[in-house]
Parts: C-alpha cells; sequence; structure tokens
C-alpha cells in the first residue's frame, strides 16, 4: 500500500540508508521487472500471506475481520504465494544471492 511504502521511506530516513535502499511497490516482483536487475539483488526479504482457505474459514476466521483477505489468504495449503516468490526470485537474485520469508507454522 501506499502508506507502507511512506513508512518505509521514513525508516530509511531515520536509519541513514538514504541512497543505499530502494523501495519498489507492486505485485511481487511486477515493480522491477521493467528496471533490468535480473540478476543483480542480495537480497530478497518478505512475509507473504500464510494462512490456507480452509484455516481462514476456522479457527483463524477473526483475523480477515479488521484486515483484507488478502493479506492472510495463500491457497489451499497456504503456500501459494511463497511458490510464486521462488519461482520468480531466482530471476533476480545475483549468484549467491538469498531469499528469506516466514512460512507458518507446520509448514516447514
Amino acid at each position: 500500500t501506499d502508506a507502507c511504502v511512506e513508512a518505509t521511506h521514513r525508516n530509511i530516513v531515520h536509519h541513514g540508508l538514504v541512497g543505499r535502499v530502494s523501495v519498489l511497490k507492486g505485485d511481487l516482483f511486477e515493480a522491477l521487472s521493467a528496471l533490468l536487475h535480473q540478476g543483480t539483488i542480495d537480497l530478497i526479504v518478505c512475509n507473504p500471506p500464510y494462512i490456507s482457505e480452509k484455516r481462514l474459514e476456522g479457527d483463524r476466521s477473526h483475523l480477515v475481520a479488521l484486515e483484507p483477505r488478502e493479506a492472510f489468504a495463500a491457497g489451499p495449503y497456504g503456500i501459494a504465494i511463497h511458490m510464486r516468490v521462488v519461482k520468480d526470485a531466482l530471476r533476480y537474485l545475483r549468484p549467491g544471492g538469498a531469499l528469506l520469508f516466514e512460512v507458518g507454522l507446520g509448514q516447514d
């Protein structure tokens, strides 16, 4: 969201990282596709949605009362977005680069 981008910019300034960190907004890697970053990124960190549709309809249904469903829903097994991230990240990571993301309990 725009609010997240603004908060990130404030944190960059606060921590003295201006000129060292780039913030792009888009659907996963959409924002990178036109910037010719293929094979140049050292580290990708993300916290994608990781709750299965079944759990969102059951014991985690309270989560969608205050937040958009897209913030939590990740397909039938809770890893749909992770699968997209892994597939697409390889195109952008440099050799030796790393991908870090959070997974839900029991998804290891």
